[in-house]
């Protein structure tokens, strides 16, 4: 039997209210542990190639009015002059913190390395806000509040997206908006849905191929008038990114990787490019998210219970692993686990909570396997990805897990060793990859007490957020039980 959409469809009157406030509340200090949590293993830079062109085109439109940059990866566009082949969306995002710091220096001198990384801390800020969505979808599926708040601190630190809240990418901005735009859509929400996905596209323009599939949700659930309400913040996304082409490339076609020296498109056979991201060891989206192993026995209990969400959430996997699997460069780069992917896992795990509340043992097999997540990504809190390219052979398509654990104690041992030396006294591939090390060397010993300080501050801040969600849930677990218990709790708590 199909079940309505909503958290508000099964609760009326003040209950109703209760349940909405405390749900704000929960999202609101889950909101603040895992961005608290994320900034003590921030890097303090922009930190990679693919970054650095996204940054530099938001400080070219806000220095220059432009999107030519030098910067980072770059093709050649139509003027001769270059480019960035990514989506424009996270520099859209990044613009207005990087006025800021503009503005600031029409005052006083910012050296560089402060404006990357005032910039880079868009990256946990993302990722916390992928947290809320996974828990706001979650519980729009049916998930309990405990289940959706578990389902919300493991999208974030037990699958390999954890590395993401401290990589300035543009996976974490286009899965945040995605999974919006999925609960917007089961929400009733057309416009804010099509604006969502908007946003996601110009991210990421391959989203703009799930496109179809939000129409045709939005026709299920409102007919025409939905689809007029949700489509046209689509089309307004489309057209600024056919723009977006024309100013680079001369051709709305031309989405960055055409003409280059090394072809570059959908030209991987796709068994070829499956197997390597559900078996390579340094790209298997089952070693690096272990929760996707729970992913199909969810989906098909979603097709019997709401086939809309169902729909939606296995068509936007299938576009994201189709395209990831036939790309040139299946895996992503030279990062950490299935970056290609990043988008698909946090409506998955929003849909694998309420199958997993049926059984005792299943809420278990989550709880380990966001466990075993964490755990595989763990040492890359610390040790940069790009330490194991000093290695030869360098791994073939990313870091090695192992590889990193074994990086661990020696990236220590020679952080402390070159603590207070500058750049041209250290190897930067050696050091931990953490902004404290950073401020230790720039600042000397003043910059690490400085930074052990707010390091000490960020840590309670997180466990205090995290004993704030406990408290809400443990009062919304008291009350009249309404239905199933959630991840982790007994009778009592509150259903959607």
């Amino acid at each position: 039997m199909a079940r309505r959409h909503g958290s508000d469809a099964a609760l009326r009157g003040p209950a109703a209210v209760g349940s909405r406030a405390t749900e704000r509340r929960v999202i609101g200090w889950i909101a603040a542990s895992v961005l608290l949590g994320l900034l003590v293993f921030q890097g303090g830079d922009i930190g990679w190639s693919d970054g650095m062109s996204m940054y530099q085109v938001a400080r070219s439109i806000v220095e220059d009015r432009d999107v030519a940059i030098v910067q980072g990866v770059v093709w050649e566009g139509a003027d001769g002059r270059y480019y960035s082949p990514f989506g424009i969306g996270l520099s859209l995002l990044a613009a207005p913190l990087y006025g800021s710091i503009s503005a600031i220096r029409g005052v006083m001198p910012v050296p560089s390395f402060v404006a990357q990384g005032v910039v880079s801390l868009l990256a946990p800020v993302l990722l916390a806000l992928v947290s809320t969505a996974t828990f706001s979808l979650s519980r729009r599926l049916g998930g309990q509040l405990r289940s959706a708040a578990a389902a919300a601190f493991g999208v974030a630190g037990g699958t390999f997206l954890v590395i993401y809240g401290k990589t300035f990418s543009s996976e974490p901005l286009a899965a945040l908006l995605v999974t919006v735009s999925i609960e917007r859509v089961l929400a009733g929400s057309p416009t804010l849905a099509g604006a969502a996905l908007g946003g996601a596209a110009l991210a990421r323009p391959q989203t703009f191929l799930f496109a179809p599939f939000l129409v045709w949700a939005l026709w299920r659930h409102g007919r025409g008038a939905s689809v007029a309400r949700g489509t046209w913040p689509v089309i307004v996304s489309a057209s600024v990114q056919l723009a977006y082409n024309v100013a680079r490339f001369g051709d709305p076609t031309n989405f960055g990787y055409s003409g280059t020296e090394v072809p570059q498109g959908f030209t991987t056979p796709i068994f070829t490019g499956l197997g390597g991201l559900l078996l390579h060891p340094e790209k298997s989206v089952l070693l690096f998210a272990p929760i996707v192993l729970l992913g199909p026995p969810a989906l098909i209990r979603l097709f019997r219970v709401d086939r809309l969400a169902a729909v939606l959430i296995t068509a936007h996997l299938g576009v994201t692993l189709v395209l990831a699997a036939t790309w040139w460069d299946w895996g992503g780069g030279f990062t950490w686990g299935p970056r290609l992917l990043i988008p698909a896992i946090p409506p998955l795990v929003a849909a694998v909570v309420p199958w997993a509340e049926e059984r005792a043992h299943r809420t278990r097999a989550v709880v380990w396997l966001f466990v075993i997540g964490f755990a595989v990504s763990a040492p890359s809190l610390v040790v940069g990805g790009g330490a194991q390219l000093t290695e030869r052979p360098p791994p073939e398509e990313g870091p090695r897990i192992a590889e990193q654990f074994r990086l661990v104690p020696d990236t220590v041992g020679y952080t402390v060793e070159h603590l207070y030396e500058d750049e041209e006294g250290r190897d930067p591939a050696r050091v931990l990859y953490l902004w404290q090390a950073g401020m230790a060397y720039r600042a000397g010993r003043p910059g690490l007490i400085a930074s052990l300080a707010i390091t000490v501050a960020l840590l309670v801040g997180a466990v205090a957020s995290l004993l704030r969600v406990v408290t809400h849930l443990s009062r919304a677990n008291a009350g009249p039980a309404t239905g199933r218990a959630g991840i982790g709790s007994g009778p009592g708590e509150d259903a959607p």
